[in-house]
């Protein structure tokens, strides 16, 4: 069967988190787009998509076999779940995971014991910063000597746990500015957060243009074969390796993977909702207080169906 490669949309700026994720993992960007204007521009704070924490878009398992990482551990509690509630579709989920039976060990009771994943998360993390460290550099030494060229909302002498109040109370006032190469400085950057306080001035929502970033950064190119194109897709034809499909992402503009594994969470923990909209209300303020962002009850209720006919249902019978 032929690969289907779909046309998306791309940003003319991106994040210097989609920067390190693209130079380390060849993540490629995706625009984002919120009412007239992308996300990356917008004077609409709430609706910026700068995450604290690596969970929102944990790495594939293609991701950390490129990197020498050992797989994630939310790989595990996929699995982990799937083990415990659809034990028929194990070996299903392996193989759309692209994972073998023996990369990972199933079936642990520890896996369900409270704060396992955090535990386990904070176990993983140094072997990811050991692998970004690399990266993190290339990219610190292209902004310092001007290369690549940054741009970030100057917030003077604040710390970043005040950032999105500051953008909520100053909102369009706060304009991005060009960030002069002297500026930087390795350990001042936080790339989590796009961000950089140095010398007690903070810049938040940092960009870079993608060209450039695409230039300075191109990954290593391989070719696979012929290319047709059909409508808005392209047909990847005479493949001599099958790609090996990874787990579905979601909607980009919205952080799916985080709701998923809070679902995962909510299950583990008995505390699903027997009322569907009861657990709609809840995602909708989970969305609000832990992304600063807005979804519609329609989007939420149609992500949490497939859990609601599998497992809700299930326990009634």
């Amino acid at each position: 069967m032929p690969t289907f490669l779909h046309v998306v949309e791309l940003p003319q700026r991106c994040f210097l988190r989609e920067v390190l994720l693209w130079a380390a993992f060849q993540r490629l960007p995706i625009a984002e787009p919120v009412l007239d204007n992308e996300v990356r521009e917008t004077a609409i704070i709430n609706n910026y998509c700068v995450r604290s924490e690596l969970h929102g878009d944990f790495l594939s398992v293609s991701e950390c076999r490129r990197a020498g990482l050992p797989l994630h551990p939310l790989i595990k509690l996929d699995l982990e779940l799937c083990l415990r509630f659809e034990p028929d579709r194990v070996d299903a989920r392996l193989n759309e995971l692209g994972v073998t039976s023996e990369e990972i060990d199933l079936g642990a009771e520890d896996a369900w014991q409270p704060h396992y994943c955090d535990q386990a998360v904070d176990a993983w993390q140094p072997h990811y910063d050991r692998a970004m460290e690399y990266f993190q550099s290339q990219i610190f030494l292209a902004l310092r000597d001007g290369r690549l060229k940054a741009t970030g909302r100057l917030l003077g002498e604040a710390k970043l746990s005040d950032a999105l109040a500051i953008m909520e109370e100053r909102g369009p006032k706060v304009q991005p500015t060009n960030i002069p190469g002297d500026f930087w400085s390795l350990r001042g950057i936080d790339f989590g957060n796009s961000a950089a306080c140095i010398g007690g001035q903070l810049y938040c929502f940092i960009t870079c243009g993608l060209d450039e970033v695409m230039a300075l950064f191109p990954g290593d190119r391989q070719p696979v074969g012929d290319v047709e194109r059909v409508g808005d897709s392209f047909v990847l034809q005479n493949v001599t390796e099958r790609p090996r499909a990874v787990a579905s992402r979601g909607r980009p503009s919205l952080p799916w993977d985080s709701f998923h594994v809070e679902i995962a969470s909510l299950l583990r923990e008995g505390d699903l909702s027997e009322k569907k909209e009861a657990t709609i209300q809840y995602f909708q303020e989970w969305f609000q207080r832990r992304e600063g962002i807005e979804v519609s009850r329609s989007a939420i209720g149609q992500k949490l169906t497939p859990y609601y006919d599998r497992f809700l249902k299930r326990q009634k019978i």
